[in-house]
């Protein structure tokens, strides 16, 4: 079986994925709790430097997850608000929580 993306307001396929089976499903998240375990371990400070190399490829792909946004929900690209990952007081709001308990658990 496939998985289809399709934008609603066209009606154009855009994508087609296939489906993972069960045991592949449950593989994937062994593995992503196994790095969930790892990095938790790893101070906040250290952290920073890769989160803030992921918000720069956010913010340096925004047109073009926009325009995906756009075709996938079948909107028009003037419509579309940023994401609020990429919503600056949305995400200074967020790392001043994650500072706080940075503080709590150092």
């Amino acid at each position: 079986m496939t998985i289809k993306t399709i934008n609603p307001a066209t009606g154009e396929l855009l994508e087609t994925y296939a489906e993972l089976s069960a045991a592949a499903v449950g593989a994937v998240i062994n593995d992503v709790h196994t790095v969930f375990l790892q990095w938790r371990r790893i101070a906040f400070a250290e952290r920073a430097a890769p989160m803030r190399r992921a918000a720069e490829i956010l913010r340096a792909e925004a047109g073009g997850f926009s325009r995906l946004m756009a075709r996938e929900m079948g909107k028009p690209l003037r419509e579309l608000r940023r994401p609020c990952c990429l919503n600056r007081r949305w995400r200074n709001r967020i790392l001043r929580g994650h500072g706080k308990r940075s503080r709590r658990y150092q």
